[in-house]
């Protein structure tokens, strides 16, 4: 990933396949998924448009137990918040603290 980026590995659509995540961390805060097909990997598209900002650390799993990974971020502030936006399948939701 170009420098300030983060990928990690999750199958965010449930179907037993892990994808690429990249959290973009610029101004935007961008979240990026590509798909496994179970031989390469789909094109790159936004599942979140803020999340993870520049000095939060991100980390997937799955937080609610419905078989699909989720999106969390660490803040480094002195609340210490952290944020999960859950995965639809297709997108991931609303942030929201946890």
């Amino acid at each position: 990933a170009p420098g300030g980026e983060t990928p990690l590995s999750g199958d965010f659509n449930g179907d037993g396949k892990d994808d690429v995540v990249t959290f973009a961390h610029g101004p935007e805060a961008d979240v990026y998924v590509s798909l496994s097909n179970g031989d390469g990997f789909g094109p790159a598209t936004v599942w979140h448009d803020f999340f993870a900002q520049r000095h939060e650390t991100p980390a997937v799993g799955d937080v609610n137990g419905d078989g699909k990974d989720d999106i969390v971020t660490f803040t480094h502030d002195a609340d210490a918040k952290v944020y999960v936006a859950l995965s639809t399948g297709s997108g991931f939701g609303p942030a929201a603290v946890w």
